[in-house]
């Protein structure tokens, strides 16, 4: 499944509802999807973070940052989630981290 997080802002009766994570495409739904694809350049030595809102929501981005850079990726995105978990812990947190190594970057 590919999942799209959306914004989408309804407004009625003077009330703006927000919508988050709403999934915009989904692989076996009718019609051709078209995936999100942004080109980055990563270098020897960088650390790449996948991750739910669930961990977005729960933590600031200099908070994410100490705690990914500590230990082995494994480590850190236990480190992540245990974190989220303990700042309340709305909504699943999904963590995946990569060590970037390698001349062919």
């Amino acid at each position: 499944m590919t999942l799209g997080a959306a914004e989408t802002r309804l407004q009625g009766m003077g009330t703006t509802l927000v919508l988050a994570v709403t999934i915009t495409r989904a692989i076996g739904m009718p019609g051709d999807v078209q995936p999100d694809v942004r080109q980055i350049t990563l270098a020897h030595g960088d650390r790449l973070l996948l991750c739910s809102d669930g961990l977005t929501k729960m933590l600031a981005d200099e908070r994410v940052e100490a705690i990914l850079g500590g230990g082995d990726p494994g480590t850190a995105c236990r480190a992540l989630v245990d974190a989220a978990n303990e700042a309340g812990g709305d909504d699943n947190v999904s963590v995946v981290a990569v060590d970037v190594s390698g001349s062919r970057l």
